[in-house]
């Protein structure tokens, strides 16, 4: 949990934030720098198996516009159920019940209420904004919520889609409309304010909308993607079906553009970064369920790679992060991830049919929020 917004208006704010300022080791020349290169070094090491996650968050705007919601061609909107009820007025997150409290049966160190807060499971929301050099900052074009359950190891991803508009983003608040949607929300809320204070009033807004507890939150830029993934030796990612997409700035075999085969896939890099940003063969809500799967990959990865890997993955990250994690955290997190069941994850996209229907134009959607605070409750709300 983090502190209160202040008020805020409608209006994307500038994107020249400052996002990080590196410390160079030939400028470390006392302790007080040294003390300052450390935690800098450590800072990048902890929650490594679920900040890695964040390589999916690297979208771009523009190309092909949203489908309407409920268009027949949105692979989304025919295949989720639409048996919830609907609900257009956006209403009071739903009171959680204190939590009865019970043994921790995880045996990790660390697990403590600074780390899981209240409601003893672990969630983070994840940030990815279209930006290119050290200023990480921009529209938030992926924006999605992790969690785990230390207690079995479960793991529930949701992806809102940026195209949503009035989102209820505090007691008789809502942000969007027309052409500005969530995705503007970060840069409207850190309008005059710190980098930190305009995160921390992201988190306390899908903290409203979603009406669960978040833990942590952390953002990436785009310079890092093709870096972290390759230094980790690539991913490898089974699809159901081929995906073609010649227009991706990647090269493959020889030639332009993204082809994957039916089956088991090893991306690179670029591949990887490809994979997450396509959506010309389909739509943006088919575009979250791909980083979905890259962040699943990623993760099992760096656990499979174990410490060996951790020197080439602090320089990836170097300067490519913004985070709250603390750098005690680092041994603590690698443990969980090492317990989370990434090969059973729950995913969902907050898009039509069933969460969501069109909101005051033909290309954007407002939450059904009710069905949606629901979800939240039964798949991120407390275990303890």
């Amino acid at each position: 949990m983090v502190g209160s917004p202040t008020a805020y208006g409608d209006v994307p704010g500038p994107s020249g934030i400052s996002a990080h300022v590196p410390v160079g080791r030939d400028t470390v020349h006392d302790q007080q720098g040294v003390r300052k290169l450390v935690n800098d070094v450590l800072r990048r090491v902890l929650g490594l198996a679920l900040l890695v996650v964040l390589i999916g968050g690297c979208t771009f705007a523009g190309g092909l516009g949203t489908p309407p919601p409920g268009d027949p061609t949105d692979p989304v909107a025919t295949t989720l159920p639409t048996d919830d009820p609907t609900d257009a007025t956006p209403t009071e997150p739903p009171a959680t019940e204190a939590p009865t409290p019970t043994p921790d049966p995880t045996g990790i160190p660390g697990l403590d209420d600074d780390l899981l807060g209240t409601d003893g499971r672990l969630t983070v929301l994840l940030m990815g904004v279209d930006s290119r050099g050290k200023q990480i900052t921009g529209r938030t074009d992926t924006l999605m919520l992790v969690t785990i359950n230390p207690n079995n190891g479960r793991v529930a991803m949701a992806s809102v889609p940026r195209d949503m508009v009035q989102v209820p983003i505090g007691p008789g608040r809502s942000f969007g409309s027309g052409f500005v949607r969530i995705n503007a929300l970060y840069l409207t809320l850190a309008q005059g304010a710190s980098k930190r204070k305009g995160l921390q009033r992201m988190v306390k807004a899908m903290e409203y909308m979603s009406g669960i507890e978040i833990d942590r939150y952390a953002m990436i830029g785009f310079d890092g993607v093709r870096s972290l993934v390759n230094r980790i030796g690539g991913v490898d990612i089974k699809l159901a079906q081929p995906l073609v997409d010649r227009s991706m700035h990647v090269v493959m075999k020889g030639k332009r553009g993204l082809v994957l085969k039916k089956g088991k896939n090893h991306m690179t890099g670029p591949v990887a970064l490809s994979f997450a940003r396509t959506r010309h063969t389909d739509n943006d809500y088919m575009r979250a369920r791909r980083q979905q799967q890259l962040i699943a990959a990623a993760i099992g990865k760096v656990i499979k790679n174990g410490p060996r890997k951790l020197p080439a993955l602090l320089k990836a990250f170097k300067g490519n992060i913004i985070t709250d994690f603390d750098i005690r955290d680092g041994a603590t997190l690698l443990a969980l991830a090492k317990t989370a069941k990434l090969n059973k994850f729950k995913s969902f996209v907050l898009g039509p049919t069933k969460w969501a229907e069109q909101g005051d134009s033909r290309y954007n959607t407002r939450l059904k929020i009710d069905v949606v605070r629901r979800m939240f409750q039964r798949e991120f709300g407390p275990v303890r």
